[in-house]
């Protein structure tokens, strides 16, 4: 192939990647959306139950309340009431509530997380159409496999543009090269971040050692202070015992 010719191909292949990356975004995006609605269907069973639970505990409670009025016979009746609020509550939730909650639960998936699957299924079939298309096949073929990104390609079409290469074999070298350029880079950058970093390090430690220099020697100055107070108050102290005698 020639310069433009070549130009041309890695174009193309440069386009059918970006699509593919765009599509597969779209698809972990519709992926998350789909998780956080059924954590969100989830929620909402478990809120709806929550408030059946809440409103038979609070009719217990009331019938508990009722019954105490009961005398001897309150603590039987309660177990007794108990007992059978507890069967009755079973057979409320599982013959009114739980249809109800099932109901909503297959509109939600309808309305909200079908479409979503729905949509997840065609970007999935069109990135496995691209991948599995003969242009994809035939640019897998006739390029090696560590160059087959965007970031590579780009950088071929920049050094065919730039007419600092006129055939392949001279794209992967000037590439290869290139890389290697930045890989240095990148490593002497590195190197000179952790000077900065040791440098700094020893700042603050002679900063630290200049800092316990100076309390060392305030407490030496508060200890003379003391000791001339000290000697001080034993010469009054000395001074008026001699007056007073």
């Amino acid at each position: 192939m020639g310069r433009e010719e070549l130009l041309k191909y890695y174009e193309k292949f440069l386009i059918l990647l970006c699509k593919i990356v765009k599509l597969q975004s779209g698809l972990e995006e519709k992926g998350s959306l789909i998780a956080l609605a059924n954590e969100n269907k989830t929620k909402m069973v478990e809120q709806s139950l929550f408030v059946i639970y809440f409103s038979i505990i609070s009719v217990f409670l009331i019938f508990i309340g009722f019954i105490g009025k009961l005398g001897e016979y309150s603590a039987i009746a309660g177990i007794v009431s108990g007992i059978v609020l507890f069967f009755v509550s079973i057979f409320i939730d599982d013959k009114v509530f739980k249809p109800k909650r099932e109901v909503s639960g297959e509109m939600y998936y309808n309305n909200v997380i079908e479409p979503l699957e729905k949509d997840a299924f065609v970007i999935k079939d069109a990135i496995d159409k691209l991948c599995e298309s003969s242009d994809m096949k035939n640019y897998e073929m006739m390029i090696p496999e560590k160059y087959q990104t965007i970031e590579a390609l780009n950088q071929f079409v920049i050094i065919l543009k730039d007419g600092r290469a006129d055939s392949q074999k001279e794209v992967f070298n000037i590439y290869e090269e290139e890389e290697h350029r930045r890989e240095m880079i990148n490593l002497q950058q590195m190197q000179i971040q952790n000077q900065v970093s040791m440098i700094e390090m020893q700042k603050q430690q002679n900063q630290l050692s200049e800092e316990q220099l100076d309390e060392l020697n305030n407490i030496k100055m508060g200890q003379r202070k003391i000791s001339k107070q000290v000697r001080y108050g034993n010469v009054v102290s000395t001074l008026d015992f001699l007056f007073k005698k």
